[in-house]
């Protein structure tokens, strides 16, 4: 391979990772706040007690990813950069089989799943410690 054809394939790999690593950092957002949510819920007793306070953690989280799945889906020029890079190689005659990111479909159908999972055990966990902290009377 010669050097300018080195030089476009460079420049094509270039591309592809940068919008990797930018897609990397909103999946590392995404974990660490729901991480946190979880590990807020799940520490915090009192704090999760109150429905109308988990209400407000499982739509401040909703909101959180909306807004954090936006960017995401635009970052998803992903699929898009490695089909040039892979062409660009292919061209050259380097072979690029491994770029191969996953569909936008299959990641906003986990990123939601994950999402809604997140918020409804934030509300389950407070319903089920409201149920566990209400004295029962005797009849």
């Amino acid at each position: 391979m010669e050097v300018g054809n080195f030089a476009e394939v460079k420049a094509a790999l270039d591309l592809y990772l940068a919008q990797y690593d930018a897609t990397d950092k909103l999946w590392a957002y995404f974990s660490s706040v729901t991480l946190a949510v979880i590990g807020f819920t799940i520490a915090s007793e009192k704090a999760s007690k109150s429905f109308v306070e988990a209400s407000i953690v499982a739509a401040g989280y909703l909101v959180f990813c909306f807004g954090n799945f936006q960017a995401l889906i635009l970052s998803q020029k992903l699929v898009r950069f490695a089909e040039l890079a892979r062409e660009v190689s292919n061209n050259h005659k380097v072979t690029m089989d491994a770029l191969t990111p996953f569909a936008p479909q299959r990641v906003a159908w986990f990123y939601w799943l994950v999402a809604a999972a997140v918020a409804l055990s934030v509300l389950v966990i407070t319903w089920r410690r409201r149920q566990h902290s209400t004295p029962i009377t005797a009849h």
